[in-house]
Formats: structure tokens, sequence, C-alpha cells
């Protein structure tokens, strides 16, 4: 079991979250200055965000529990990024009606700041994650090696497309199957993108494993699960040739899943002369 720090892991998202909260701490701080009541304005923002912040994991972790369940001290990780929205909104909206109860007066300063701080979140979100819009076919990554790898280039074959982590029980589980399933079929082609850790980690868990996986690439932003709308991990993704996708599993799979999965790709990619 992996552990619950994880130096060489990184989330863009947990980046713009602080942006948001540091907004939104900042509005409230100038409100309460102005207006004379900074301890009561303070005291309320500090309980929106260690609460909404607590509501927002609990939301996610909910959502996507068979990233934790082997693993739950990994709860714990905030800094991995995966907090909720709605339950971050609907914790700041409750502290917010409470506190309205005995001073009216906190609701045009709460509502200011919470409209700034989460219009700061989702813009720092799309300006790191979605800068250019690039489609999947000319998104470009790099093998463990640092070999650059093109998408494109498989255009004409069907790819089985496998989001994973290294702390990720599902993924772990689902792994050395996944392997031989690819090493035995040469007519499809397997990639195993990993999401958002240190190659040096990677590689440490492939070799003390002794897994053999073909296509091992880098996603340090995870823009692969964001282009597929992947929820958790792992997430195996099936194109077919001409780049549609046929399915998407969300979760740990079975053989018997996987190979149907692969056949009804087949059968939807032209066989070359």
């Amino acid at each position: 079991m992996s552990g619950l720090f994880d130096p060489g892991f990184s989330s863009p998202g947990l980046l713009a979250a602080l942006a948001g909260v540091f907004v939104f701490v900042g509005v409230a701080t100038f409100f309460g200055w102005w207006r004379g009541s900074l301890r009561t304005i303070l005291t309320w923002a500090a309980a929106s965000v260690c609460l909404g912040a607590l509501a927002g994991r609990a939301g996610h972790v909910v959502v996507n529990w068979d990233m934790y369940a082997d693993s739950p001290i990994r709860i714990l990780a905030l800094w991995d990024g995966g907090i909720s929205g709605q339950g971050v909104t609907g914790a700041v909206v409750l502290i917010t009606a409470v506190a309205a109860g005995s001073r009216p007066g906190i609701l045009r300063p709460a509502l200011v700041a919470g409209v700034l701080g989460f219009v700061t979140w989702q813009g720092v979100t799309n300006l790191i994650f979605t800068p250019e819009r690039t489609p999947i076919s000319e998104m470009q990554f790099e093998q463990l090696d640092g070999t650059p790898f093109d998408l494109a280039r498989l255009q004409g074959r069907p790819v089985v497309l496998n989001l994973w982590a290294t702390w990720c029980g599902p993924c772990r589980r689902e792994m050395p199957m996944m392997a031989e399933i690819a090493s035995e079929m040469s007519d499809v082609t397997f990639v195993f993108a990993n999401q958002r850790e240190a190659p040096e980690r990677i590689a440490f868990y492939l070799a003390t494993e002794r897994l053999s996986l073909p296509n091992v690439i880098l996603d340090p932003w995870g823009d692969l699960g964001r282009a597929h709308a992947s929820l958790g991990l792992p997430a195996t993704i099936f194109i077919a040739g001409d780049g549609a996708v046929t399915s998407v599993h969300v979760g740990e799979i079975s053989e018997r899943d996987l190979r149907s999965a692969i056949e009804n790709l087949q059968s939807k990619t032209p066989q070359e002369e």
C-alpha cells in the first residue's frame, strides 16, 4: 500500500482551489474591516473554509469510493485535489444561513466573497486545465524514459487506454490481468496512462511488482481523464480505429468485461487489407 505522503504528486486542481480560498478570505476580511465587524466575518469565513473543505472532500470520496477503498488513509491527502464543488457550496450555504440568523448583516459580504471566490476557483481551473482545448489525438505525452508518445500515430488501430495510479488499489488489482491480455493481442494497442505521478515512483512500482506493460505514458495534469469525463480511477477507455470512443469503464474491470469490450471494439474497427 502506498503511503499518505507522495512528494512526487502535484495537483493543479488544488492550486485552483487555494486561489479561490485566498480571494474568498481576502474579500471577507475587507468587508469585516470596512464594516467594523472583522471578528464576526472572519469567524464565519474560517468556519466556511474548514467545514466546506471537509464537506467537499467527503462528497468526492463518496462518489469515487473505489479510489480509496483499499487505502482509506488517502482520504486525508487533500492535496490530490479531490474536492466536490457541490459539497463545498452546500456547507457554505448552510453555515451562512445559520450565521445570518443572528447577524443578518453578514449576508451581503458572504454573497460577494462567495461569488468572487468561486469565480476565481473556476477561472484558475479553466486557465490551468484547458488553455487550448487540444483534441486528444493531438495531445503530446512522454514515456517513462522521456521518449515522446503521440496518440495520433495509433490512428487506424483499436486502442485500450487505461488510466491508473500506483496508489489506486483497484488499479493494482486489475493490472496483472490487463498486462497478460495486452501481451497476447497483437491487433489491439494497450496504452497505460499514469495520472499525475512522478516517473521515478511509477518505475519503482512496476519494478517492484515485476509488471511488464506496453506503452506506459505520463499524464501529469490528468488531461486524458478530463477529456473523457472520468470521475475516478481506474478508467478504461476503448477507442476504435477511427478515433471514436466505443465505451468507457470506470472502476476495476473484470477479465470477461475487458475481453467483451475488446471484441466490440474490434468489430467497429475496419480490418487492414
